[in-house]
């Protein structure tokens, strides 16, 4: 389908970056533009619960970065720089000036880094569970996920995310599945973990908050298992949201007042 962004209906494309397809989906019109930043193994799906509210303020792009949905599973170098390119080069391809950028995890490090790049086309920064705040990081899960074979594993990796395991359901294991036994996938996996998590977060960056003169929202799920909720060190004029009865998804299991947050 080809990029048409007049039309405002939900719709997607591919572009070519660096010798690699990156396919997008989008929806929405208006001035104010949100650019939908996934994580580690994450997919645009991972913003089902998000998008259609932010559609009804301006226009979403929703990315599969390299290495997971339908886009080229050469990851580069795995590392931070290489995401944060993506997303330059997507808003390049799509024409737009200025964006919200939203991260979840992974997403959020590689949104910084773009928005820290480019800062005169950011016009907001929100960091949903944000990797990137301190060193730890749940090595289960980032070596653990590219092994999964089959929907008992899959249960033990997606039991990690949440704070209620009653919302995993049998459809989301077989997805889980289905992506980590798909050729090519577990390698690109190990590949980000080596660069971005090599037994801890390579990528530590709380402190260059204040560089940014935009407003900048962290969010956090209370009960976060991959990465721990930190709100201390952060420049004064960040607003930071701890979400009870949340995990990592926090973005799916609180997604009504995440969505309140990302619009202001």
């Amino acid at each position: 389908m080809s990029l048409d962004p007049a039309s405002g209906g939900l719709s997607n494309f591919t572009f070519e970056t660096g010798g690699r397809s990156v396919y997008c989906v989008t929806e929405g019109t208006g001035d104010e533009v949100f650019v939908l930043v996934p994580g580690y193994a994450a997919d645009h799906t991972t913003w089902m619960m998000t998008q259609p509210a932010l559609v009804a303020r301006g226009r979403v792009y929703a990315p599969d970065l390299p290495g997971a949905g339908l886009s080229s599973l050469d990851v580069g170098a795995g590392d931070i720089a290489f995401f944060a390119g993506i997303v330059h080069a997507l808003l390049d391809h799509a024409g737009v000036a200025r964006a919200n950028l939203v991260g979840h995890s992974m997403g959020a490090a590689i949104a910084f880094a773009a928005a820290i790049e480019m800062p005169a086309r950011v016009s907001a920064l929100t960091l949903i569970a944000p990797a990137g705040f301190d060193p730890w990081i749940n090595m289960a899960f980032i070596s653990g996920f590219p092994e999964v074979r089959d929907t008992a594993g899959a249960r033990t990796m997606m039991e990690m995310l949440v704070a209620n395991p009653r919302m995993i359901s049998p459809d989301m294991l077989r997805l889980v599945v289905a992506y980590t036994t798909t050729a090519g996938v577990p390698k690109a996996l190990r590949t980000i973990a080596a660069a971005t998590f090599p037994g801890h977060q390579a990528c530590l960056y709380k402190e260059r908050l204040s560089a940014l003169d935009v407003p900048r929202t962290v969010i956090w799920g209370a009960e976060d298992a991959i990465l721990k909720p930190v709100a201390e060190g952060l420049p004064t004029d960040v607003a930071v949201h701890v979400l009870p009865r949340a995990g990592h998804l926090v973005h799916l299991e609180q997604a009504a007042a995440v969505n309140r947050l990302i619009l202001g």
